[in-house]
């Protein structure tokens, strides 16, 4: 997955489908796994995250988000 350098282009990718929610939360779950090592982070819900993203990602399918 690139490297994104602003929210915008974010969501320019969410909203044009080139990128889902799922890949944009395995990206930075991928990431912190990567930088452990810095030990930033106390806990990480990964499932939850992905969870969410999903159900997000399906009601923004749906037209029915926010």
């Amino acid at each position: 997955m690139k490297r994104y350098q602003s929210l915008t282009s974010i969501r320019s990718e969410l909203s044009s489908g080139v990128l889902s929610l799922e890949a944009l939360v395995r990206y930075y779950l991928d990431r912190a796994e990567r930088l452990s090592h810095l030990n930033a982070m106390l806990e990480e819900w990964g499932e939850e995250a992905l969870d969410a993203a999903r159900r997000i990602q399906q009601k923004w399918n749906d037209g029915t988000a926010g």
